[in-house]
């Protein structure tokens, strides 16, 4: 994550000079007092370009809560496995993710610090050696009590298959229960990893194709050519990708990010030319122990 950014802050000073300059030459030259107005405007355009990476350093500058640091301790292995100075910035990426959204749960779910710090990062990870990527649709992060039905959002009666979603208003949604066991298993099943990868992947309310923002052409064609592969090998049941992984594209991507995090070595054997692709876009060089063989099921609805 970006707690800084030079060239936003390069631009933002440029745009301030320009409309300082347009001031300065409509008061001395033209001798208009009507354009006075502008350098307020300068000063405003400044403000507001900075205005995240400001409110990011005042994130940045406070201390993580010893409560914070306890939950990734003990359940976040990809913390764990960091070295200690890179844990100090995942700290500060999950502070700075929690202070910048809104968190709120359904249903009388009771939104503690172990579930803001979980999906929070869940969020950093996938963009953790990837400061120059940006969530852009993310309005708020809701948690229901468990499953709930895709078409009236209820967590009553029948139809309640789904455990995860990112809305078209922005709106991430996960289970609550399902984000605890996403952390405490290891069957590449992460419903946070998911639904993130999903608003990293949605760029517009309409605009998603599993193709991940931020690859270039050469990646992109890399990225093409492995997701037909391994979706031959989902075909005829040998991928190591969970079968919802064939629905579209979409879920492909998502899927694969889980299966990327959560089992890498796995990946890494059986679908060498897509764990590359996926480590050269992340660059996060995943590690876990190898588990057991897992249950493929999946709920519908992710």
């Amino acid at each position: 994550m970006r707690i800084w950014d030079r060239t936003a802050h390069a631009w933002a000073i440029a745009g301030a000079v320009a409309f300082a300059a347009l001031g300065l030459f409509g008061t001395l030259v033209l001798h208009l007092p009507q354009t006075l107005p502008v350098f307020g405007i300068a000063g405003l355009w400044y403000f507001l370009s900075m205005r995240r990476y400001r409110r990011r350093r005042a994130l940045a500058a406070q201390p993580v809560p010893d409560a914070w640091r306890a939950v990734l301790e003990s359940q976040v292995g990809y913390y764990g496995r960091l070295p200690e100075a890179r844990r100090r910035d995942f700290e500060r990426d999950v502070a700075v993710f929690i202070g910048e959204h809104r968190f709120a749960g359904v249903d009388e779910v009771e939104v503690t610090d172990e579930l803001k710090v979980l999906a929070a990062a869940s969020a950093v990870m996938l963009l953790f050696n990837r400061p120059d990527l940006e969530y852009q649709r993310i309005s708020e992060v809701l948690f229901y009590p468990g499953a709930f039905s895709e078409e009236s959002f209820s967590t009553r009666g029948i139809g309640r298959e789904t455990i995860g979603m990112n809305n078209e208003f922005g709106a991430v949604i996960l289970s609550a229960p399902e984000l605890r066991r996403s952390f405490e298993s290891q069957s590449g099943r992460h419903v946070g990893l998911h639904e993130f990868a999903h608003a990293l992947d949605r760029t517009s309310a309409q605009t998603w194709n599993g193709i991940p923002p931020g690859m270039s052409s050469a990646l992109v064609s890399r990225w093409t050519d492995a997701v037909h592969a391994e979706q031959e090998k989902l075909d005829r049941g040998y991928s190591q990708l969970d079968q919802y992984a064939r629905t579209n594209l979409v879920e492909f991507f998502a899927v694969a990010v889980e299966t990327y995090f959560g089992l890498p070595e796995l990946l890494r054997r059986d679908s060498t030319e897509l764990f590359d692709v996926l480590d050269e876009y992340f660059r996060a060089d995943p590690k876990s122990d190898e588990p057991p063989l897992r249950n493929k099921r999946r709920p519908e609805g992710r």
